[in-house]
């Protein structure tokens, strides 16, 4: 990558015309992410080398990358871009917490869900794409079970490396330092590491060549490097994982180039699912790659919640959905009968709850939708209204602690065991506590030896493969089967 300029607030023209162009071309080959592709911004950035976007929705474009992709090329990377903002890599990458040295398997991991997608809907890519299946692995999985794995390579030799790339009649190779495929120019980010081979270049913003001009001991900006060997490692840009690079813009003060703020990028994520939807009601399931079909359209809740809970676990509640009980805070409609006497109203009590949800590797996408679903089932059927439900996800232990109004809004990282046990107890912690905490699993865990005091556990088991390890202490339905 060569030195990058100061990026222009304008675009030349024949940079307008070459992004115009890769748009429609985008927009024919996929209608239902338009709204995502126009809401773009895109900013002109000579000598970055390649195309990237930062968690704003900005698009940084080097005018010499277009000149020299095809209209088809760059509509790709741009609908690759796209996937990162609307899968939320960035958010997902902060609630994990993925820095340092493993930037390069978080972004690795989150191409790997992207770029499947685009070669089964015949995407045009300048370079190969990163597949699952270069791997040995399937597709559609999420990048966390992608990101687990990746790193599990690392700590052992023996398992495929990323950039060990095998295909028919191809040898394996041993080892690799590399942890990606070396590349000229790709959808996927700058490469920065030095390639003995090619011509000496200058220096790449944030490279270590740059950090003679920092005071001691600070970091460049946009410098993901190992900390032990200063390797600054690709990227798709902050779109991929919320660290901001050097070319970015940051808050500029300027409304046409500062991008999208957080709600407004929900809302065009709200916008691009509805149209995905309204595409396979016309055009048929098939049009639509899975992967996007699950996120855009989530399984419908199953289960009764309200019912299960005032039914089944009732006796560890003091005030359950369901039960009737008496206030003063709510006027009887029959006051009226008995002049200067003030009558209770009767109220049904809500209780704290929160979820808990399992995203460990057994858990598939399909189960994960599942879960999806039943959290949108909890806040609909016990009547939360403007309250946010807590969401946990957890496999052996709590990556992420969400608060949402609905099921969309639910952050599932993971991908490694399980141990339920560790997303009970954190439950047990949040403010306020809760009365009851739901678990949503296939049921490959332990449990707490005990029943919480004070609090009702409520399990439902997701899968045609779910397992039945729930404890007697605890209510427990099937979902997506019957037991």
């Amino acid at each position: 990558m060569r030195s990058a300029r100061a990026p222009r607030a304008d675009l030349s023209p024949a940079v307008a015309i070459k992004v115009a162009g890769a748009r429609l071309w985008a927009t024919t080959r996929w209608p239902y992410f338009s709204t995502g592709l126009f809401a773009l911004v895109v900013v002109e950035v000579a000598g970055l080398g390649t195309i990237t976007a930062d968690d704003r929705w900005r698009l940084y474009v080097d005018p010499d990358v277009l000149e020299e992709w095809s209209t088809e090329e760059v509509g790709t990377a741009l609908v690759h871009h796209l996937g990162h903002l609307l899968r939320d890599h960035a958010g997902r990458s902060r609630s994990r917490s993925v820095g340092g040295w493993q930037n390069a398997e978080w972004i690795l991991a989150c191409d790997l869900e992207i770029d499947d997608d685009l070669v089964a809907d015949r995407g045009s890519f300048p370079e190969p794409p990163r597949l699952p299946a270069d791997f040995g692995w399937e597709d559609g999985q999420l990048a966390e079970t992608y990101f687990e794995r990746l790193l599990g390579a690392k700590e052992d030799p023996g398992r495929p490396q990323p950039g060990n790339k095998k295909s028919a009649g191809e040898k394996t190779e041993e080892k690799t330092e590399d942890p990606a495929p070396a590349r000229k120019r790709s959808t996927s980010g700058p490469d920065d590491r030095t390639d003995p081979d090619s011509p000496e270049e200058p220096p790449a913003p944030g490279r270590a060549d740059d950090r003679a001009e920092q005071p001691p001991g600070a970091q460049p900006p946009g410098d993901h490097g190992h900390p032990e060997t200063d390797e600054v490692l690709p990227g798709c840009g902050s779109c991929a994982d919320g660290v901001e690079r050097p070319w970015e813009l940051g808050d500029t003060g300027d409304a046409d180039q500062d991008g999208l703020q957080p709600m407004e990028a929900e809302m065009v994520r709200a916008e691009v699912g509805h149209e995905i939807i309204q595409h396979t009601k016309t055009h048929g399931r098939d049009s639509v790659p899975a992967a996007y079909l699950r996120w855009a359209e989530p399984k419908k809740p199953t289960v009764d919640w309200r019912s299960l809970l005032a039914r089944q676990i009732r006796k560890g509640l003091c005030q359950v959905t369901g039960r009737v009980d008496y206030s003063y805070g709510r006027r009887s409609r029959r006051a009226s009968a008995v002049p200067g006497v003030i009558l209770p109203g009767t109220t049904r009590p809500v209780p704290e709850v929160a979820v808990v949800v399992d995203t460990s590797a057994s858990m598939s996408p399909t189960d994960l939708a599942h879960a999806v679903g039943e959290v949108d089932g909890v806040i609909k059927r016990l009547g939360l209204g403007s309250r946010r439900l807590p969401v946990l996800a957890c496999d052996t232990q709590v990556s992420a602690i969400t608060r949402v109004r609905h099921g969309k809004e639910v952050v599932l990282s993971g991908g490694g065991g399980t141990e339920m046990t560790e997303g009970i107890e954190a439950a047990l912690r949040l403010t306020p506590k809760p009365k009851v905490v739901i678990v949503l699993t296939d049921g490959y865990t332990d449990w707490p030896r005990r029943a919480p005091k004070g609090v009702a556990v409520a399990v439902g088991l997701i899968g045609r493969n779910a397992q039945d390890t729930v404890p007697k202490w605890a209510g427990k339905v099937w979902i997506g089967r019957k037991p």
